[in-house]
């Protein structure tokens, strides 16, 4: 489970991505004109590399609420079994 001290605060986020992975799940939070958007995609590949139609992505609110509601997105989209994760990567 990805846990909200595991991703970094909002004031860091403003300036620079985060990007984390969590058992072959990769994630991206960044910080846009338009919110907090979040993109989740399959590993093993980094973002810049991954097919673009394998990344999905959802916005929140660019604020401490908004970064926990993300985390809370990827703890749940990561159990949702939309994607077959693989362990280890």
């Amino acid at each position: 489970m990805i846990e909200y001290k595991d991703v970094m605060p909002v004031g860091f986020l403003k300036k620079l991505p985060f990007y984390g992975s969590y058992h072959g799940m990769r994630y991206r939070l960044e910080i846009k004109e338009d919110g907090m958007r979040v993109s989740v995609w399959p590993g093993p590949l980094g973002f810049e590399s991954v097919d673009p139609s394998l990344v999905e992505e959802k916005t929140f609110s660019p604020d401490e609420d908004g970064r926990r509601a993300a985390v809370d997105y990827l703890n749940e989209y990561y159990n949702s079994g939309k994607r077959v994760w693989k362990e280890g990567l």
